[in-house]
C-alpha cells in the first residue's frame, strides 16, 4: 500500500512540474467569428495562420502571423503575457493544420489558446476582408508591402526587385530598370538609326549613269 502511494505521489509531482498541458490532439476551445472580430478590433488576440506560406500570401486574416515562416522566431512574435489570447486557424472545419500552431504555443507556456474552426474559408465566406501579400516574381520571397492598387511599390529586400507599377499587377522588374526607363528607350532606338545608314552605300553603286554616257 505504501509503495502504491509513493508511486502516485511521484506521478502527481511529475505532472505538477510539467506546467499546463495542451497537446496538439487535445480539445481546444473554439472561438466564434463575432468574438474573434471583437478581439481583433480590441487588439486582444494574436492570430496564427497555419495554412502554409503559399496560402498565407494568397489571403489571410488581417494581422495574422504566418506560422510556417515564423516557427524559429515565434517566441519573439508572441505577447509576453502567457495568459494572452492566442487563436490558431487553418483552412476550415475539416482542416487539422492548426494543431501544429496550438502545440507550438503550448510548449512556449501559453494557456489561453483557442481555435477558429471556420478558418480562412469561413472568414471569406462571411464577407470579411483578407489581406494579400505580394511575392517577388524573381526570388519568390515576400515583398515589403501588400498587393494593393493603392499601395506603394513593394520591394524585395533579398534581391532588390520592385513592382513595375503601383497597380494590381504583381510582376516584378529590376529596381535599376524601374528607376531609369529612359535609358532603355535610347538603347533600343540606336539599332534603328544604324540600319538606314548601312543601306546608303548599297544605293550608290546602283547609280551607274556616268558609265552609260560614253556609249552614246
Amino acid at each position: 500500500m505504501l509503495r502504491v502511494m509513493v508511486s502516485m505521489m511521484g506521478v502527481l509531482a511529475l505532472f505538477a512540474g510539467a506546467g499546463p498541458l495542451l497537446a496538439a490532439d487535445a480539445e481546444v476551445a473554439d472561438i466564434s467569428l463575432a468574438d474573434l472580430k471583437k478581439g481583433i478590433e480590441d487588439k486582444q488576440v494574436t492570430l496564427l495562420d497555419c495554412n502554409g506560406t503559399k496560402s498565407y500570401v494568397a489571403g489571410h486574416i488581417p494581422g495574422a502571423i504566418d506560422f510556417d515562416a515564423a516557427k524559429d522566431g515565434l517566441a519573439k512574435m508572441l505577447p509576453k503575457d502567457k495568459a494572452a489570447l492566442v487563436v490558431a486557424y487553418c483552412g476550415g472545419p475539416l482542416c487539422g493544420a492548426y494543431k501544429a500552431g496550438v502545440e507550438a504555443v503550448a510548449k512556449l507556456g501559453y494557456t489561453n489558446v483557442k481555435h477558429f474552426s471556420k478558418g480562412i474559408s469561413g472568414w471569406k465566406a462571411a464577407g470579411e476582408k483578407a489581406d494579400v501579400v505580394a511575392l517577388c516574381q524573381k526570388c519568390g520571397q515576400i515583398a515589403g508591402g501588400a498587393l494593393c492598387c493603392k499601395a506603394d511599390q513593394p520591394k524585395c529586400e533579398k534581391c532588390g526587385m520592385v513592382k513595375d507599377s503601383p497597380g494590381c499587377c504583381p510582376k516584378a522588374v529590376p529596381a535599376a530598370a524601374a528607376e531609369k526607363p529612359e535609358d532603355k528607350k535610347v538603347e533600343k532606338a540606336q539599332p534603328a538609326v544604324d540600319h538606314p545608314a548601312q543601306a546608303k552605300p548599297k544605293d550608290h553603286p546602283a547609280q551607274a549613269k556616268p558609265k552609260d554616257h560614253p556609249a552614246h
